[in-house]
């Protein structure tokens, strides 16, 4: 059932998760308090732990994502090369 509800978590809404759950994270002290909250990210994301662990410690999203970002470099470098 958790599992379900891991794959019905929209885009949006797994990124206003991880944020929330971040702050909790790292706001918490070492210890008990983090490791329910890591296992309730778990739960309810369906993350294995250790790629939870990566995404509670690292610095919040961006809603750009790389790929697009990467993508609007090269069609300013390519305009500017063909002298659009």
């Amino acid at each position: 059932m958790v599992e379900e509800m891991a794959r019905r978590l929209s885009m949006a809404t797994r990124r206003e998760l991880k944020d929330a759950i971040r702050e909790r994270y790292q706001a918490a002290s070492e210890g008990r308090d983090r490791r329910q909250i890591l296992a309730e990210f778990v739960r309810v994301t369906g993350y294995h732990r250790k790629h939870a662990l990566r995404v509670l410690n690292h610095a919040s999203t961006s809603p750009i994502s790389r790929r697009s970002e990467n993508s609007r470099q090269n069609r300013a470098s390519s305009r500017r090369s063909s002298g659009a």
